[in-house]
């Protein structure tokens, strides 16, 4: 009886390490396979996500109507407008020139009208550089999407799909409908910049770089 039960016993322990083998055995082949789909997945991305987060960077954190929230009755900006706002703040400025040229100007008014075409001037410079900075950004995520777009797409992580997304809409409201921040200088208010830091975290946890 004794014997009949050791070898009960022992059959029991012989197919338990049986058992436990095949699901270690399992367990590391799906391991293996995920690594692998790890490792291809950094291969074909790495590039990638480095140009598309240097594109990403690339576009103004505020457009052409956040920089003339400072002028008085500043001129409207969609649809890309950039020469169009340019050429309002121009037709201001000599406006407020040819004001300071009148004579018996009190000190007030003076000073009013030098602050103003402060204004105006800073304006001019900044859209300037935000229009080169932005069809810059524009032109080179186009190329992106004609190169690498098939790519992200095969690789890229659901929710890094979804963020681009995200930023597109963004970008499309800030300079094609003209969207306004309530203040673009202030990081957590400024949707762009929070979609664009969003966006990048989510790439580099993708390929585990946190």
């Amino acid at each position: 009886m004794e014997s009949i039960t050791a070898a009960i016993i022992a059959s029991c322990s012989s197919l338990a390490g049986v058992i436990i083998g095949l699901f270690s055995n399992h367990f590391k082949e799906k391991h293996q396979i995920r690594q692998q789909k790890y490792q291809t997945k950094r291969e074909n991305l790495t590039e990638i996500y480095k140009k598309l987060i240097g594109i990403v960077n690339l576009f103004p954190n505020k457009s052409p109507n956040d920089i003339m929230q400072r002028i008085k009755d500043s001129p409207s900006y969609s649809l890309e407008g950039f020469d169009a706002a340019l050429n309002s703040i121009e037709y201001m400025i000599e406006d407020k020139q040819n004001q300071l040229g009148l004579p018996n100007l009190d000190y007030s008014r003076k000073n009013n009208l030098e602050t103003d075409l402060s204004n105006l001037e800073y304006a001019q410079k900044e859209i300037i550089k935000n229009k080169d900075q932005y069809f810059l950004a524009k032109e080179r995520y186009e190329k992106f999407k004609e190169n690498d777009k098939i790519i992200f797409d095969l690789y890229a992580d659901q929710e890094v799909r979804n963020k681009l997304v995200h930023f597109e809409v963004i970008i499309h409201n800030v300079f094609i409908s003209g969207m306004i921040f309530e203040d673009a200088n202030i990081v957590d208010s400024n949707i762009l910049e929070n979609e664009r830091r969003n966006l990048i975290y989510v790439m580099r946890k993708d390929i585990g770089i946190e």
